[in-house]
């Protein structure tokens, strides 16, 4: 993003097919970013969330293989959107 954040992902899929995403939010600001929630929607509905840790790492589990939305709010109201994730195989 434009304020030295950087968010990496690492998606793996399970021999049947469920994925996990992994992912690590660094920023210049990371105290920001600490219990930050992490959601994941498809289409209109939540459908996993998880918050990120002191070390900026979050997991999701059992992602659907589809498009989805991720979406990621600090405390402090500030966002960041990957509102077109293609986890499709």
């Amino acid at each position: 993003t434009d304020d030295g954040t950087t968010l990496i992902l690492d998606v793996q899929r399970d021999p049947i097919g469920h994925l996990t995403i992994g992912g690590q939010l660094v920023s210049t600001d990371q105290a920001v970013w600490t219990g930050a929630l992490v959601e994941l929607r498809v289409v209109d509905h939540l459908a996993a969330t998880a918050s990120v840790d002191d070390l900026g790492c979050f997991r999701l589990a059992r992602v659907p293989a589809q498009r989805v939305e991720l979406r990621i709010t600090s405390s402090d109201g500030r966002s960041i959107v990957l509102p077109d994730l293609d986890l499709t195989p």
